[in-house]
C-alpha cells in the first residue's frame, strides 16, 4: 500500500543485449475480475440427470469448453426449474459432459427438455510476493520450451549485471573476457543466497549477458515493451491474468557464431552500436546489404517495417525493402498500424509506411508498390526474376488466400 492507503503495483522490465526481463507485484490480495477476457461460453442442454451429483450433457455432443472448477448458471430448463437461475461450481466429466450438484432433491423435478448453461465470471485473487523475497525465492515463467533451464541461469546474471554496474558504475565492455569473468564470479556468489540454488549455472549464457549488455536488440525491446503496457493494463483493470511473476527472454541464438570474433562487437561511435554490441559488424553488413521483399502494410507489416528501420536491413547501397500493399489506410486501422496518423486516412498504406520507416532511418532503401501478389502480376511483376533477386520474402497478411498464394 502507498502513503495514500491506495495499493500500488509495481512492474519493472529490462533489456540488456539480446537479454530481457520482466518482473510484475500487484500486491498481497490483487483482484482478477476477467482472466481470460473472453465471452463467457454458452451451450444447450441435452439432458440433466436426477443424481448425486447431477450430470449435464449437452445438446447434439457439442463441447461445452467448461473447465472444472469453473461457475455456471442455468437458464430456460423445463421441467428441472429449479435450476434456473441459479449457479453452479462445475467437474469437468468430458468435452460434452459436467458434473453440477446433487439433484436428488425433492426441489428438482425431472428434466424434460431444452436449457442454457453459461459460464459466470467469477473474480480470483493472486498473491504477490515482494521483489526483495522474489530475488531469492523467484517465479519464473517458461517462454522457450526449448531453453527451460535458462531463466534460473538468466536471473542469476541480471541480478549479478546490476551489482557489477553499482561496483564498477558502468555495464560490462562488449565482448570483454575480463568483465564477463566477473559477472560470472558475481552470478556464483549470489547463487548461495538462493533458497534453491541453480545446480546448472549455464556459464555460456553469463558470458553472453555481459558480452552484449551494453547493446540494445530492437526486436526483443519492441516485444517486452508490448509485454509491459500488457501488464499495466491488466493491473489498472483487473481484466486477463497477470504475469507471475518473471518473466526472461533471450535471442542468444544471433550470436553463436561470434565466438572467436569478440573484436566484431566494439562500438564506432554511429547509430549501428547498439545492435553492433549484439550481433557483430559482419552480420550487421549482412542485414545491410539484405534484399527482401514483404507483402502486406497493416498491422504486422508496419511492426516488422519499424524493426526493419531500427535493424539498420538494408541501409547500404546494394540492400533493399520491397514492400507492397494495394490498401487505402482506414480511419480503423489507426489504433494498431502505428505508422500511420489521422492526415494519412485515404492514403496508400505502402507509400505512407515507407515514409514514416524513412522517418526512423533515413539510410533505408525502400521501395513501395501498390499491386496484389496474384496471378495477375505473375507474369510482368512478381516474375521468377523478381523472386530470384531476393534474399528473404516476408508474408505480412490478413487474408487466406493471399497467404496460400505466396506460399
Amino acid at each position: 500500500m502507498g502513503k495514500t492507503g491506495k495499493q500500488t503495483f509495481f512492474v519493472t522490465g529490462d533489456v540488456y543485449g539480446v537479454f530481457c526481463c520482466c518482473f510484475c507485484d500487484f500486491g498481497d490480495e490483487f483482484e482478477v475480475r476477467d482472466a481470460t477476457g473472453e465471452e463467457p461460453k454458452e451451450v444447450f442442454v441435452a439432458k440433466v440427470t436426477k443424481a448425486s451429483p447431477g450430470v449435464v450433457t449437452c445438446l447434439e455432443n457439442r463441447m461445452h469448453g467448461f473447465e472444472t472448477g469453473d461457475v455456471v448458471t442455468f437458464k430456460e430448463v423445463t421441467g428441472m426449474d429449479a435450476l434456473n437461475g441459479t449457479s453452479h461450481k462445475i467437474s469437468v466429466i468430458s468435452s460434452y459432459a459436467f458434473s453440477i450438484c446433487d439433484t436428488t432433491d425433492e426441489k428438482y423435478q425431472p428434466y424434460k427438455h431444452g436449457g442454457i448453461a453459461r459460464q459466470v465470471k467469477v473474480p480470483t485473487t493472486v498473491n504477490f510476493d515482494s521483489l526483495e523475497k522474489q530475488l531469492t525465492s523467484p517465479n519464473l515463467l517458461i517462454v522457450d520450451f526449448a531453453k527451460m533451464q535458462a531463466p534460473s541461469t538468466v536471473h542469476l546474471g541480471m541480478w549479478a549485471l546490476h551489482m557489477f554496474q553499482k561496483e564498477h558504475s558502468r555495464l560490462p565492455k562488449p565482448g570483454n573476457s575480463d568483465d564477463a569473468a566477473k559477472l560470472l564470479e558475481f552470478a556464483q556468489s549470489l547463487n548461495s543466497k538462493m533458497h534453491e540454488k541453480v545446480e546448472d549455472v549455464d556459464s555460456r549464457l553469463l558470458k553472453w549477458l555481459s558480452y552484449t549488455a551494453q547493446g540494445c536488440f530492437a526486436p526483443l525491446t519492441a516485444a517486452m515493451g508490448g509485454i509491459l503496457a500488457q501488464e499495466v493494463l491488466k493491473a489498472l483493470t483487473g481484466k486477463f491474468t497477470p504475469l507471475k511473476q518473471w518473466l526472461y527472454m533471450d535471442s542468444v541464438e544471433v550470436c553463436q557464431d561470434l565466438e572467436s570474433k569478440l573484436g566484431s562487437l566494439q562500438p564506432k561511435g554511429d547509430r549501428n552500436d547498439a545492435l553492433r554490441m549484439c550481433i557483430g559488424e559482419e552480420l550487421l553488413k549482412k542485414l545491410a546489404s539484405l534484399k527482401l521483399f514483404m507483402v502486406g502494410c497493416g498491422a504486422i507489416g508496419c511492426e516488422m517495417l519499424k524493426n526493419y528501420a531500427l535493424m539498420g536491413i538494408a541501409s547500404a547501397e546494394n540492400g533493399m525493402i520491397t514492400i507492397t500493399d494495394n490498401d487505402l489506410i482506414e480511419k480503423s486501422n489507426l489504433n494498431r498500424q502505428f505508422l500511420f496518423r489521422p492526415h494519412h486516412i485515404r492514403q496508400p498504406k505502402s507509400t505512407t509506411a515507407a515514409a514514416s520507416a524513412l522517418e526512423i532511418n533515413p539510410d533505408l532503401h525502400i521501395d513501395p508498390h501498390q499491386h496484389k501478389v496474384c496471378p495477375d502480376t505473375e507474369e510482368k511483376v512478381y516474375n521468377d526474376t523478381f523472386f530470384e533477386s531476393q534474399d528473404l520474402c516476408v508474408n505480412a497478411l490478413d487474408n487466406v488466400e493471399a497467404r496460400r498464394y505466396m506460399d
